[in-house]
């Protein structure tokens, strides 16, 4: 699997090999090493999308896209609840949008309520040493892959989808223990479909067993999935930030994030994505991807 790897470190803010994208910020000592010797005994992935509201990259918000949440053990998804709660407060559901506009629950909110309760919520993944996983993709880059490939990815979000859980597949088999991870994302009609197939097809293929189920809810349901939405919502942001205003700072959330030192976060260009998916096709696999096409069309 190619891809690019954000490093996030603070004294290593070049460019990323090859296809030179400055990412390296994002979290500040995360390898690929370490972040595999931590992943022993986890069992649950919660994770949301951000900017995929418009493949075409062109809506406010949608120049990058992907997915991002955290992993986590039972013992630590069981104390998340009511650490989460308490930093609520009266918060019925956090998302990450509503809030950062002060729409819906969030109305006649002042930005200092805002900034408040988000900084409360962006500690939360350190103290429970939660490990964060995502992946995202320049959408503009994805508008200008080769045809034949773009077709088969549609979308992406399944470009991330098939990153994020690659490189979980890639993950040395002793790091689990014989544990499962099951993955739970935010529900989208729009995607869930082919992304339970794709989900299934890498699952066929590659998985040793460390795969578990797949199943999609609502955050308004399962509150882990709201902290997804924060990252998700951030690290985004601050892709978006870096690729195309980055003469900005980095927000306050997102330091704190990055400074836990528990986000291990990939992005995909036009080049590796396109390597990727040429990889699969030509593994005598483009009839499966064309079935999968055809019965997710015909659903």
């Amino acid at each position: 699997m190619k891809h690019n790897k954000l490093d996030l470190r603070h004294d290593n803010l070049g460019s990323l090999g090859e296809n030179g994208r400055g990412f390296d910020h994002l979290s500040k000592a995360v390898h690929p090493s370490s972040y595999r010797k931590r992943l022993f005994v986890m069992l649950t992935a919660y994770i949301d999308e951000s900017g995929t509201h418009d493949k075409r990259g062109i809506i406010p918000g949608s120049d990058i896209a992907g997915i991002c949440g955290y992993i986590g053990n039972e013992d630590q998804w069981k104390r998340f609840e009511p650490i989460w709660k308490k930093c609520l407060g009266t918060v019925k559901i956090f998302h990450m949008v509503d809030l950062w506009w002060r729409r819906e629950e969030f109305k006649g909110w002042t930005i200092q309520q805002r900034d408040k309760l988000i900084h409360k919520c962006a500690h939360v993944p350190g103290q429970l040493e939660l490990q964060g996983l995502g992946s995202f993709v320049v959408v503009h880059d994805f508008e200008q892959m080769n045809r034949r490939y773009k077709s088969a990815v549609q979308h992406p979000y399944y470009v991330a989808l098939h990153a994020c859980i690659s490189e979980v597949l890639q993950m040395p088999k002793e790091n689990f223990n014989g544990e499962k991870i099951d993955f739970v994302f935010e529900e989208q009609n729009e995607f869930s479909d082919y992304a339970v197939k794709i989900y299934k097809r890498l699952k066929a293929l590659h998985d040793d067993g460390r795969l578990g189920g797949i199943s999609f809810e609502s955050k308004a349901r399962i509150p882990q999935l709201q902290v997804a939405d924060l990252v998700a919502w951030q690290v985004r942001a601050e892709m978006s930030r870096t690729t195309y205003k980055p003469h900005l700072t980095i927000r306050d959330a997102m330091a704190t994030l990055r400074d836990q030192e528990n986000l291990y976060v990939t992005y995909q260009d036009k080049k590796s994505m396109e390597a990727n998916w040429k990889g699969l096709l030509e593994a005598n696999m483009q009839g499966a991807i064309s079935r999968i096409v055809k019965e997710t069309r015909g659903a």
